[in-house]
């Protein structure tokens, strides 16, 4: 690939991380988040000095090549700043491998966070990590993030995939009965089908979201478990009398 490839093809791929974001944050408008909110997925650059000296230092290259009449001079010098930038891309050394990554690594030239916008309230609310948040907000904020990761990941909203499914293993435990709920549905809403697993005790607070539910019971004596299928609306209050 040349530079003059190299370039637009860097450029084009920061463009494509929003292109892909803006679908999901339009699911994400739909989804009922924290206290009567929703979410979105905002990005911001933060492009290494490294991806910024390397892109104008190549701006410079091509600026001076095009349409001009270069002496032998001049095309000494441009060929010696293109070797240059090759020898470093091409690079094994420590330090090289560290520069292409900052230079080549698109991901590294957006900052990704997530906005809780409320109604009633101009100012939206940031979230950089779930380090500030209680431990069923934090749940509800990877809930919806993970969903949008997931179809960013998978191309976008349109091409949901026929077989979608997310298996969460002891998953909301932390949550209150309706942020469990808001989590599981900003998770469906992307057209993924959730297989959770959870402690009987927690199973309540997620029913109202199921299709189907079985129970899992470990047998020591058989070395092995069983599993049985019970209607929705079985509960904690129920579970003693299942397992006698």
């Amino acid at each position: 690939m040349g530079l003059t490839s190299l370039i637009q093809t860097l450029r084009d791929e920061r463009l494509v991380i929003d292109d892909r974001i803006s679908p999901v944050n339009e699911v994400l408008r739909t989804v009922p988040f924290g206290h009567d909110g929703y979410l979105q997925i905002v990005t911001s650059d933060v492009e290494p000095p490294a991806s910024r000296a390397f892109k104008s230092e190549i701006d410079a290259i091509l600026e001076h090549t095009v349409g001009n009449d270069l002496d032998d001079a001049e095309l000494e010098d441009r060929f010696r700043r293109i070797a240059a930038l090759m020898d470093r891309l091409d690079s094994t050394d420590a330090a090289d491998r560290e520069w292409q990554r900052d230079v080549l690594d698109v991901k590294r030239h957006v900052r990704i966070s997530a906005e809780e916008h409320r109604r009633g309230e101009d100012a939206a609310r940031v979230y950089e990590g779930v380090g500030a948040t209680s431990g069923g907000e934090g749940q509800e904020l990877i809930a919806a993030t993970l969903g949008a990761a997931l179809r960013y990941q998978l191309g976008g909203i349109e091409e949901v995939p026929l077989f979608g499914s997310v298996m969460v293993d002891e998953g909301f435990v932390k949550s209150d009965p309706d942020v469990t709920r808001r989590a599981i549905r900003a998770l469906k809403s992307f057209g993924f089908q959730l297989l959770i697993a959870a402690p009987i005790d927690k199973y309540q607070s997620m029913e109202r979201e199921f299709g189907s539910a079985y129970l899992i019971e470990a047998d020591p004596a058989a070395g092995r478990a069983h599993a049985r299928g019970f209607p929705i609306g079985f509960g904690p209050a129920q579970a003693s009398d299942a397992r006698g």
